[in-house]
């Protein structure tokens, strides 16, 4: 045999040396959620020591944290083997298999840890909690295949595994709704995860029976197929046009009269003398005439004249007495047109307050008209799974109406569905700020820490919650998620 010490027993103290070093370092990163580098530390460490139960637990526990559910379960598989009466192993199983959605199974794992530690306060309510779920899966299973679309969305909500329950003859809800013929059924349990390949004892997918009851609706969606498009439609025309133009000459002739004559004649000197006198006479008789008649129409002018300067000012008296009556009729007028634009300002004044006070609400209505458009499209967007889209419906909302508690706790939710905890978190404590005796702004809260780790806080958020609505279903299971979940956190 090997002597004791020497180079042999030198490298196995080394090996001994690192395989602890890796160890504490993988508790330590574990401990501040870095799981993935944890999981590394505990797979150095098994290399080094390969029979070492304690790490292939630990490890098992970083894979549940990370969500690689099938790595844990070997892991824990691994640790039952090498340590069969070690209570720790069967947790370890227990909690992978719950993540993997096989509830019965979980519980199964859970009582044989009870077993070995039947005082073990955590397994005993981690083991309460799965089989709350186990039950609540059945319900969902029994909701599919009524085709009961709300009581499966409410069951999904509540963090349900679709694949939670398995009937006697092996189905799941997913293939109890196709056998149902639900297509609103299945998409929202494929939405959430369920398993395509599930087979019933028979060996009967969702896919097969959908198919073999003709189903059409149901066999699109498992899986969708697949579809192709061709062929175009082309064509074109074109048009000539011409013009046609025309000229036209005018003639015209002139014609002009020809030229005409006349003669002239004398007369006698006697006869011409005697018109002369007679013609001075008359002359004079006419002047004496025209002077009489001028004397006459100038004394009818003097009288004209002072009747027209008394008009005159009888006039002017009637036009000043017309005018002060007009000035007073006026001043009158003007009074009351003052009043009666007083009065109409008044009443135009209090009709514009009045339609401004309508604008307000009918923009205020309008506005809560949007906002309600864009939370039921954000709770549409939701429901698809799409949860970015959500939270940035659930954004222009908030924009709108700053103060309604309902859209942080909405935005909160799909945060939350994307992994952006932090912000879920802040708008959770928006929405307890604005509605601190709201259930659900505690619960969204509740649901932030928890994806931020922070389980101890989560379970006492919960509690708020519950203080609030003690007899909400929902919020029960997931405080005991929470609780869950602090209870199989690493040593």
């Amino acid at each position: 045999g090997r002597a004791a010490g020497g180079g042999t027993a030198a490298s196995t103290r080394c090996g001994s040396c690192d395989m602890d070093q890796h160890k504490v370092a993988g508790n330590a990163a574990f401990k501040e959620g870095r799981y993935d580098q944890a999981a590394q530390h505990f797979t150095a460490a098994i290399k080094l020591d390969a029979n070492n139960a304690v790490l292939y637990s630990n490890r098992s526990g970083a894979y549940t944290s990370l969500g690689n559910y099938t790595d844990a379960l070997a892991d824990a598989e691994r640790v039952v083997a090498l340590q069969p009466e070690w209570a720790k192993g069967y947790s370890r199983k227990a909690a992978s298999l719950y993540g993997l959605g096989r509830y019965a199974d979980s519980v199964a794992a859970f009582e044989s840890g009870l077993q070995l530690d039947p005082s073990n306060a955590q397994m005993t309510q981690a083991l309460a909690d799965v089989a709350a779920k186990l039950v609540a899966a059945e319900r969902l299973y029994h909701a599919a295949a009524a085709s009961d679309l709300p009581t499966v969305s409410a069951a999904l909500q509540a963090r349900v595994h679709p694949d939670g329950y398995r009937a006697p003859d092996g189905s799941t809800a997913l293939i109890a709704a196709a056998r149902s013929n639900a297509p609103g059924v299945v998409q929202e349990l494929l939405a959430a995860g369920a398993k395509l390949g599930s087979r019933t004892a028979a060996g009967e997918t969702a896919h097969l029976v959908a198919r073999r009851h003709g189903y059409e609706a149901v066999s699109r969606l498992l899986p969708a197929e697949e579809k192709a498009s061709f062929g175009a439609l082309f064509g074109a025309a074109a048009k000539l046009a011409g013009g046609v133009s025309a000229a036209a000459r005018e003639l015209a002739e002139k014609k002009r009269p020809g030229p005409t004559g006349g003669a002239a004649g004398g007369t006698d000197p006697a006869a011409r003398q005697h018109a002369e006198l007679k013609s001075h006479g008359e002359r004079q008789s006419r002047d004496e005439a025209e002077l009489a008649r001028e004397e006459e129409a100038a004394e009818q002018r003097a009288i004209e004249s002072s009747l027209r300067t008394r008009a005159a000012e009888e006039e002017r008296a009637r036009r000043d007495e017309a005018n002060r009556v007009d000035r007073v009729a006026l001043a009158e007028r003007q009074r009351i047109e003052a009043e009666e634009r007083s009065a109409v300002e008044a009443v135009a004044a209090a009709e514009e307050a009045n339609e401004a006070e309508a604008r307000r609400a009918a923009a205020a209505a309008e506005r809560g008209r949007l906002v309600e458009q864009l939370k039921a499209d954000g709770n549409a967007v939701f429901r698809e799974g799409r949860y970015s889209d959500a939270a940035n419906l659930y954004s222009q909302a908030a924009e709108l109406d700053p103060h309604n508690g309902v859209l942080f706790s909405n935005r909160s939710g799909a945060l939350t569905a994307l992994g952006a905890y932090d912000r879920a978190l802040a708008d959770a404590d928006r929405c307890v700020e604005l509605r601190p005796d709201w259930p659900k702004g505690h619960a969204r809260r509740a649901a932030a820490l928890h994806g931020l780790r922070r389980f101890r806080d989560a379970v006492h958020a919960y509690d708020r919650a519950l203080g609030l609505e003690p007899t909400d279903e929902v919020l029960v299971a997931a405080r005991r998620q929470s609780s869950f979940a602090l209870a199989i956190e690493a040593e």
